[in-house]
């Protein structure tokens, strides 16, 4: 009787119609599958080819953290693409297929960070996890230097976040600013 009452809330919950609305977009007023996102990239990427049939709502707590390590490397590597025009397609792909802004906020937020041209998409993924930036409305380097400067936590997250980053001078010059006295 149980199994049956089980199999009958099974059927009313149709999971497969329920589909994921990320929190954050990165190609306002345009929606796209992964496929149609795909198809739009023109760099490499490890996420393309050896991870693609990664799926982190079904990894264990231990791959779960080994899936944030290798995304943490893969958007420390994505800076090089910056001037791509696939660059915000290719965003809109990390965040829809391996759904970071909820299994990576965190790894996402510092990585748009030194973007100003993502504050909004910062901010909302910022109140999701640390809540560093409630009181503050517009991008400013000098609100990242104070943060840097008087909360351990932030600090912290920061040089773990950058630690590692290669040679890009605008994302270079970001890290200098926030982190010089």
């Amino acid at each position: 009787m149980l199994r049956e009452k089980l199999n009958e809330l099974k059927k009313l919950k149709k999971t497969s119609e329920l589909s994921y609305k990320p929190k954050i977009s990165f190609l306002e007023n345009l929606e796209c599958d992964t496929e149609v996102l795909l198809e739009q990239i023109t760099f490499p990427s490890l996420f393309l080819e050896e991870y693609s049939e990664l799926n982190p709502e079904h990894l264990k707590q231990t791959e779960l953290h080994e899936f944030k390590i290798k995304i943490h490397k893969e958007l420390l590597n994505l800076y090089k693409y910056l001037q791509e025009e696939s660059f915000e397609f290719y965003l809109e792909y990390l965040l829809l297929k391996y759904k970071l802004d909820l299994f990576a906020p965190s790894h996402l937020a510092f990585f748009l960070m030194p973007l100003q041209k993502y504050f909004k998409q910062f901010k909302v993924l910022d109140q999701c996890t640390h809540n560093f930036f409630s009181m503050h409305e517009f991008y400013s380097l000098d609100v990242f230097k104070k943060l840097y400067q008087k909360n351990a936590l932030f600090r912290n997250n920061f040089i773990a976040y950058f630690d590692g980053v290669e040679e890009i001078e605008e994302v270079n010059l970001f890290i200098k600013a926030v982190s010089e006295k």
